[in-house]
């Protein structure tokens, strides 16, 4: 997490106050911090593989949900696939997870899948649609937000 969001912290607290958007200074730490994002990607896609994802269950807290927001749309498939298997194991939040999907859909393709993250509106589906994708992975239909006192449902019963 701290990797995540040290080029983050840069350019929001000082690159982000000394240099417009548009300057050559921002725009080259905007590129570090996407070569860096890459990089901690991948380090965490294969700690997933290997390890199993350390959400809340395995470190008691779901800070690496965090990191799921940055993907980028190449390695969403590979995310997906090791993802997809960990909330069937109950490692994950489902809401994570639709939050990830939400921000790349949203970007890449203009569509949101679980409104679990704050999206533009055209990139909105009919809410009984929202329902059925979110049940379909086991996030909660009735509040928008992780559940942090509720079990995910057992895996047997969760059909992806």
């Amino acid at each position: 997490m701290r990797k995540d969001q040290r080029c983050r912290k840069i350019l929001k607290d000082s690159i982000g106050i000394l240099y417009s958007k548009d300057s050559d200074e921002y725009i080259k730490h905007e590129e570090l911090m996407l070569r860096e994002d890459s990089v901690n990607q991948i380090e965490f896609l294969n700690y997933i593989k290997e390890d199993g994802y350390p959400g809340i269950y395995k470190s008691r807290t779901d800070i690496m949900g965090t990191i799921l927001l940055h993907v980028h749309n190449n390695l969403l498939e590979a995310f997906n696939k090791v993802l997809l298997k960990e909330i069937k194991k109950g490692n994950i939040d489902p809401f994570y997870y639709g939050r990830m999907m939400d921000r790349i859909g949203c970007i890449v393709k203009n569509e949101s899948y679980y409104y679990s993250y704050p999206v533009k509106k055209e990139c909105v589906p009919e809410g009984e649609q929202i329902i059925k994708n979110r049940i379909r992975i086991g996030m909660s239909p009735y509040f928008h937000g992780p559940r942090r006192f509720v079990n995910i449902l057992n895996s047997n019963r969760l059909k992806l």
